[in-house]
């Protein structure tokens, strides 16, 4: 995203959370959950 002038991402959480799940966007925010058995799935944010 970054690298193609898109969203610039922003961890909201990362005080709180040594592994950000919330991410803010220019548009809203975006949560990615890490711990699930097979690690994230960034289709599903």
């Amino acid at each position: 995203m970054a690298l193609s002038g898109g969203d610039q991402l922003e961890p909201l959480d990362w005080l709180v959370n040594t592994t950000p799940n919330t991410w803010g966007t220019g548009t809203g925010t975006i949560h990615y959950d890490w711990s699930l058995p097979w690690g994230a799935d960034p289709g599903s944010g």
